[in-house]
């Protein structure tokens, strides 16, 4: 084989695996993102549940307590229901 195409050949096969090192690099990066993303959604969506737990028997109450006054709006008490 020609010593100038051996040479060719290994310049290339180093620039390969240079760039399969990176594209492996930016894969993992997107799978860890993806991760981090629906770890902080369910986070999300768990303080949301979380807080509506804490605050309904005060909403419950509240409704009680000033039930008489909001009659007076029309169509308050289905939102309520």
């Amino acid at each position: 084989m020609d010593p100038e195409l051996k040479l060719l050949l290994e310049k290339n096969l180093e620039a390969t695996r240079k760039t399969l090192e990176l594209v492996q690099k930016m894969h993992r990066a997107f799978v860890w993102q993806r991760v981090v993303v629906a770890v902080k959604w369910t986070a999300i969506a768990a303080l949301i549940v979380f807080s509506y737990l804490q605050i309904a028997p005060y909403l419950g109450t509240l409704y009680t307590v000033y039930g008489g006054g909001l009659k007076a709006i029309p169509g308050f008490e289905n939102l309520i229901k």
